[in-house]
């Protein structure tokens, strides 16, 4: 991580909330880390794939605390991700017609 992300995900563990009826948005986020909404995206991405669970909504960021709020999250992450790789199928398959390995 970068200097400027190490510090706004160490900042970003402190602040961000617990529970969704507590969810903080971008804005706030980033005024708090006193950075741009890329680095706090980027932070947070970092965070994630560290192991860090951290839901994100239309009201904001939380730590999940209850089931329902880890499977919503999980459910609504899924979808995307589902969303995105449906969405590459077509480019897949155009770069193997082209005899392009996409792998």
């Amino acid at each position: 991580m970068k200097e400027t992300t190490s510090k706004a995900a160490n900042t970003l563990l402190d602040i961000i909330p617990e529970g969704e009826e507590n969810a903080v948005s971008m804005k706030f986020l980033s005024a708090i880390c006193e950075t741009d909404e890329r680095t706090i995206r980027k932070a947070i991405f970092d965070l994630r794939c560290s192991g860090a669970i951290i839901a994100g909504t239309s009201a904001g960021y939380y730590i999940p605390v209850t089931e329902q709020e880890l499977k919503d999250y999980y459910t609504m992450a899924r979808s995307r991700a589902l969303s995105t790789f449906r969405s590459l199928k077509a480019v897949r398959a155009d770069l193997k017609q082209r005899g392009l390995d996409p792998d």
